[in-house]
């Protein structure tokens, strides 16, 4: 399988500016957000980061081995493991913003601290391990 585009490749690729934000997955890792209006396509294929989507336009998605015609405003998500591609068909507007998993770990991380303390955190953190290595495991898009 071919390797997935990393945040590198993706801002050379759409020529996008990253403002004063690290390119890379370490410390409190990536995040941006951008406008939709010069939205030229996205090659089939998995990314080295996350990506939610406004979309407002016409276009055909295609995610693993299935192909939706979208001609409705939706959110569109995307993960590192599952490849995906967009056509688009006209005018596009919205917004996506796209963050790495380091800053996913960050976010989730500051969630669980401003709701739980000491045991119930350690319990919550040993059973996102659990699931993330059995979920790794089960994918079929790895």
């Amino acid at each position: 399988m071919k390797a997935a585009e990393t945040i590198h490749q993706f801002y050379a690729r759409t020529q996008a500016e990253a403002v004063n934000t690290p390119l890379n997955n370490t410390g409190s890792g990536h995040f941006n957000v951008f406008t939709r209006e010069n939205c030229k396509g996205t090659p089939y294929g998995r990314r080295d980061f996350y990506k939610i989507s406004l979309v407002i336009g016409k276009g055909r998605l295609q995610y693993a081995d299935r192909w939706l015609d979208m001609d409705a405003p939706a959110l569109l998500i995307s993960n590192p493991r599952v490849p995906y591609s967009w056509e688009p068909m006209g005018e596009q507007k919205g917004w996506y913003c796209l963050f790495t998993e380091q800053m996913l770990l960050v976010l989730v991380g500051y969630m669980l601290h401003c709701c739980f303390t000491g045991i119930e955190l350690l319990f919550l953190h040993s059973c996102c391990l659990f699931l993330r290595k059995n979920i790794q495991r089960k994918c079929p898009y790895r």
